[in-house]
């Protein structure tokens, strides 16, 4: 029979030992591995050698019964030979429910389907693990359930509460899932705002708005976040920047064109100073602000931009690790929150209830524009922080020395904030290094191929604004992209990691003219449709809405 990856192996033991369960459910049991494994992590190493001394109840399902062996009578307390579907209605609960090596053997719907069921049966996680690019794979010993009928990726759990961690690396590498419970119901959905009233022709309020400044470093959070704040000011609005962070001389970073009305450097306890008499609504882009923020008299609005927590990175797999506990207390503020995507408000109600208005992102296309002339010098462009691994540059790297290999000749240019470290690369690489904000679009427009290789992503602007300058995406299908792109229509989107196919992709467009025209046409019409006059106004109506409530 086939067997699971190894690797993994100490990372679920390790998650399984710490949550304690008193009851687990095996699906998809095998020859019992597992069962093995538990008992030894769970019984045996507190020497409690005899069966009839183990405390942990394990149950199993094993839907092939000629599976069936001693290790099942001896490690389980009971084992269903049934299709899951037939009984997981009569199922008990369970404290933990394991699912390994085994998601990937339904298609998708039908996977989610299992997901959503188990949960209605489960205490305290659903652990999942699934090879990140799962061989192909037909039935094994005559056993229809050995076929692999799917990949699962990242952004495919995101209406659930989850923290993963990806084991191994390459193509033999596991995807390793802790989806928890959640509490929050549509009954009991935190609102945070009303409807979809800032949409309607009401006048606008011209608002003095106090924004602040979490840090000076560049991400596109930070970046888009100051430049929507030059553009309400654009527009009439006063703005007032605050924070603790600068050398009490600039407290903007130096790569930022904003001109604020006011400065104020201020302490942690914003309250004192920020209030009612000094401006009308506060604006922020991070969470860990909040507590103090929502101590003023004025109201609160937090714009998620996104970040590694919001899905499930940087955590441990564990449902009580701190950070999730003080992420929990912050969303939870008397604040109204707001965010660039569907996606990302998925996410948010599903990991803490919030119910977020989504105010997209914009990109100012009277600056981003297309080259007078196109010429295909067969430059790929890379854009974005190589020490962010969820960026997927290693993706990216691996996918153009895939495609030097195979013969295709290019030229890569990488806009970036720190140099990168890249060692032998076999194609020439032109790193621009931290250049001005201003130059950037010229940059983008004069490149041929924009490639982003990203695992997840709240909104993804950098394709955007390429699409902005004329430049054919090819790119992962991160999640928030989708807010936009369109495979074969905007964009060729592949799936996260998948460098095989990005490289095809890559090889496709090189060479094909017509394909690079269309796309180039079409990814403008896209940015012109997220304008920043466009996105600069629905923000606006938001925030004169929220005042005036």
């Amino acid at each position: 029979m086939p067997v699971s990856s190894y690797e993994v192996i100490p990372e679920i033991l390790n998650f399984i030992v710490n949550i304690r369960p008193s009851t687990i459910l095996d699906v998809g049991v095998g020859f019992g591995k597992y069962g093995v494994l538990l008992r030894e992590s769970l019984e045996i190493v507190d020497e409690r050698y005899d069966k009839q001394e183990w405390r942990t109840i394990i149950e199993g399902v094993e839907a092939f019964r000629n599976y069936r062996n001693p290790l099942h009578e001896y490690c389980y307390d009971k084992v269903y030979y049934a299709d899951i579907f037939s009984i997981i209605d009569n199922l008990k609960n369970y404290d933990l429910i394991m699912l390994i090596d085994v998601i990937e053997h339904f298609q998708k719907d039908k996977g989610f389907k299992l997901i959503n069921a188990l949960l209605k049966h489960c205490n305290k996680a659903l652990l999942i693990s699934t090879p990140l690019f799962p061989a192909s794979q037909e039935a094994v010993f005559g056993n229809e359930y050995e076929i692999h009928r799917s990949r699962w990726k990242i952004v495919d759990f995101v209406d659930y509460d989850f923290n993963f961690r990806i084991v191994g690396r390459g193509k033999k590498s596991q995807l390793l899932v802790a989806i928890f419970p959640s509490k929050y119901q549509l009954h009991n959905t935190i609102r945070h705002h009303t409807g979809d009233l800032w949409f309607h022709d009401s006048p606008v309020k011209y608002l003095t708005i106090a924004a602040h400044i979490p840090h000076r470093q560049l991400t596109g959070g930070l970046k888009s976040f100051l430049n929507s704040l030059k553009w309400l000011r654009e527009r009439g609005h006063k703005i007032i920047v605050f924070g603790d962070q600068g050398d009490k001389k600039n407290l903007l970073p130096s790569w930022s064109d904003l001109t604020p009305d006011k400065v104020l450097f201020l302490d942690k306890k914003f309250s004192t100073v920020i209030n009612s008499s000094v401006c009308d609504i506060v604006l922020t882009v991070w969470w860990e602000q909040l507590p103090q923020l929502a101590k003023t008299d004025v109201p609160v609005v937090y714009w998620e931009k996104g970040h590694q927590w919001l899905f499930g990175d940087d955590l441990t797999l564990l449902p009580d690790f701190r950070v999730r506990q003080w992420m929990e207390f912050c969303y939870h503020q008397p604040c109204h929150i707001a965010t660039v995507s569907d996606f990302a408000s998925r996410a948010l109600h599903a990991r803490f209830g919030v119910s977020a208005a989504v105010v997209p992102e914009g990109v100012d296309t009277t600056i981003y524009i297309p080259a007078t002339e196109v010429a295909n010098r067969r430059t790929i462009l890379l854009m974005g922080n190589p020490s962010v691994w969820f960026k997927g540059f290693d993706t990216a790297l691996c996918t153009l020395d895939l495609l030097w290999k195979k013969g295709y000749r290019f030229r890569v240019k990488w806009i970036c904030q720190v140099k990168p470290e890249v060692i032998d690369a076999p194609f020439p690489i032109d790193y621009i290094v931290n250049p001005p904000q201003k130059t950037i679009p010229e940059h983008i427009r004069h490149a041929d191929i924009f490639l982003f290789c990203s695992w997840y992503e709240s909104f993804a602007l950098p394709p955007l604004e390429a699409m902005a300058c004329g430049v054919p995406v090819i790119a992962t299908d991160c999640g928030g992209i989708r807010a936009y792109a369109v495979n074969e229509q905007n964009a060729l989107l592949v799936d996260p990691g998948d460098h095989e196919q990005l490289a095809e992709k890559i090889s496709l467009l090189l060479y094909d003219d017509a394909l690079r025209e269309s796309l180039r046409k079409a990814g403008r019409q896209t940015a012109l449709q997220f304008d920043r006059r466009k996105t600069i106004a629905i923000l606006e109506r938001y925030l004169s809405h929220i005042a005036r409530c």
